[in-house]
C-alpha cells in the first residue's frame, strides 16, 4: 500500500484531498501531534531533495523552470537505491519487479 504522510495541516485533511488519495489507493497518514521529531525527519528529507535538485540543475546549466522535471528525476533515481537497511529497493516494492538499466532514459 502506498502512503503519504503530512503534518496534520488543514489543507490536506479536506474531503477533496482525501478522495483524491483514496481513488489512487494512497493512505494519507498524519504525524502524531506535538512530535517535532517526526517533523524534523520529514524536513531533513525535504532539504536533502532540495540540495540534490539544485545540484542537478546547476550541473546541467538548466534554469528553475525545469524544477519539476528535475524533482521527478531525483526521486526516480532515489527509488532505485536500496533502503538504509539494505533489504529492499522501493522501485521493486512498488512495481513488483526489479529495476532494469533500460528503464533509464536521457
Amino acid at each position: 500500500m502506498r502512503r503519504a504522510r503530512y503534518d496534520g495541516a488543514g489543507e490536506l485533511g479536506s474531503t477533496d484531498i482525501l478522495d483524491f488519495y483514496c481513488r489512487r489507493g494512497i493512505r494519507l497518514e498524519s504525524t502524531a501531534a506535538h512530535t517535532p521529531q517526526q517533523k524534523i525527519q520529514a524536513e531533513s528529507v525535504n532539504w536533502s531533495l532540495v540540495g540534490r535538485l539544485s545540484a542537478l540543475l546547476m550541473e546541467a546549466a538548466l534554469g528553475p523552470e525545469l524544477w519539476g522535471e528535475a524533482q521527478r528525476t531525483v526521486i526516480y533515481v532515489l527509488n532505485w537505491r536500496p533502503t538504509r537497511d539494505g533489504r529492499a529497493i522501493p522501485f521493486a516494492q512498488f512495481k513488483g519487479r526489479e529495476p532494469e538499466l533500460g528503464d533509464f532514459r536521457v
